[in-house]
């Protein structure tokens, strides 16, 4: 359910109204913060197995972001962005005509987004290419230069990643203005409606991605 700001001043007061009871509520109030999880460390499924995942949410379960990001249930953005393979600029809403689509924004001078693309192989080999579109945003940059940053290697990875996407780059910001873009990386998952059906911000677990997309396959 999502966090919903108001009933921490309800509770506020309720306290002021009661003072006898601010003791007893203290002590539920403390007991809950201890037993119950904290709102960013919470897993995608409640039963599923432990990952490396440093977070992974959707909007109720970052409150900190809400209003910062896109809102579940919302009709995405159209925006235009220059798609690199043809040189092109397009609507990012006609890039995909699969059930699902991720959206993948990402920045050459964050590590953590570097590490998320690697793992996009294991996702086009799991759903294919009629199932799901990968669409990485990113905003204008030199391959040159991002090759001779990381190596030989880490660019090939990186290279492969980026080879299962459709790859987009936000030449003036406005994806990223569109798509509210506080935090990278930053996937939404998507349906053939182009609305957003969930959304990551942070590391995420490859197991957890699979999972994810699994959850909103169409049946």
């Amino acid at each position: 359910m999502p966090v919903r700001h108001e009933s921490t001043a309800h509770g506020e007061a309720i306290l002021s109204r009661h003072n006898g009871t601010a003791s007893l509520l203290f002590v539920f109030v403390l007991l809950c913060g201890l037993l119950l999880p904290s709102a960013q460390t919470l897993s995608f499924a409640a039963t599923s197995p432990a990952t490396e995942t440093e977070r992974i949410c959707e909007a109720e379960q970052l409150p900190r972001l809400v209003g910062k990001v896109v809102n579940v249930g919302e009709r995405l953005p159209r925006t235009r962005v220059f798609v690199k393979a043809d040189g092109t600029t397009k609507r990012i809403s006609t890039l995909s005509e699969t059930p699902l689509t991720l959206y993948v924004f990402w920045k050459t001078d964050c590590p953590v987004c570097l590490k998320e693309l690697r793992l996009l192989p294991v996702l086009r080999e799991r759903f294919g290419t009629d199932l799901l579109t990968i669409v990485s945003v990113t905003p204008w940059y030199e391959e040159k230069a991002l090759k001779a940053q990381l190596g030989g290697a880490a660019w090939r990875e990186v290279a492969a990643g980026l080879g299962t996407t459709v790859e987009c780059l936000d030449a003036d910001g406005s994806a990223v203005y569109d798509f509210r873009v506080s935090t990278v990386p930053y996937m939404i998952l998507a349906d053939a409606d182009n609305t957003c059906l969930t959304w990551t911000a942070g590391a995420v677990a490859i197991e957890d991605l699979v999972r994810i997309v699994e959850k909103f396959l169409p049946r």
